[in-house]
């Protein structure tokens, strides 16, 4: 009686792209690949916050803005930033973090354009209170998106390392931006961190991706 023996047929694009089927050493490299980046976007949030106490008195001179409206357009960035938590998680668990950071980031780079359009008092509330919205998610999205790349008892280095780029985005950007400011005036300083925010954007489109540690039992 003859047997029939019958091959898996494995689809070789498919296991590429798919971290799951990666090597223990390429999904390895990958993940820490992933952490460098959400490194850099946690620097990069910093700068983006930091950078209006950082031009405060230029901006305060040449829009003529007094210290008590510029303290309310500094707290309005932390009503939207606390609302915005509120609806990271849900939000989290049902779409790709891959794709949450990417709007995250965009969002902080159209935060800039209203106060370098118009440069007025409510241009630089609607500025801050968008950048609010945008930043509010990124720390429990980050640590999500990074518990996928790696396995429980592994994940608390990474975070680590992750977070610990709101220090180096103060030793990194704030002289950076300094001397934009005292340089080139205060609104290079707010194009500057758009540009980098979209060129983050690109390289994240390009490098992002799902994480294989989708569960326990993975």
């Amino acid at each position: 009686m003859s047997q029939i023996h019958v091959e898996a047929v494995t689809i070789p694009g498919e296991d590429a792209r798919d971290p799951r089927f990666w090597t223990a050493t390429k999904r390895n490299r990958y993940a820490w690949t992933i952490t460098v980046m959400m490194l850099l976007h946690m620097m990069l949030s910093w700068a983006d916050k930091a950078v209006l106490g950082l031009a405060a008195m230029p901006i305060m001179r040449d829009l003529n803005i007094t210290p008590e409206q510029f303290g309310l357009v500094g707290s309005g960035m932390f009503l939207t930033f606390g609302l915005a938590q509120l609806f990271a998680a849900p939000i989290a668990n049902r779409l790709p973090t891959r794709w949450i950071l990417l709007v995250l980031c965009l969002m902080w780079s159209v935060a800039q354009v209203p106060i370098l359009l118009f440069a007025t008092l409510p241009a630089l509330w609607l500025s801050r209170l968008l950048l609010g919205a945008g930043e509010g998610p990124l720390a429990p999205v980050m640590m999500h998106g990074l518990f996928k790349w790696f396995p429980a008892k592994r994940g608390a280095l990474p975070t680590s390392i992750a977070s610990a780029g709101v220090t180096l985005g103060t030793v990194a950007f704030a002289p950076v931006l300094m001397w934009m400011i005292t340089t080139f005036g205060w609104r290079s300083a707010f194009i500057a961190v758009a540009v980098i925010g979209v060129v983050w954007s690109i390289m994240w489109l390009i490098i992002g991706k799902e994480g294989p540690y989708t569960s326990r039992q993975a």
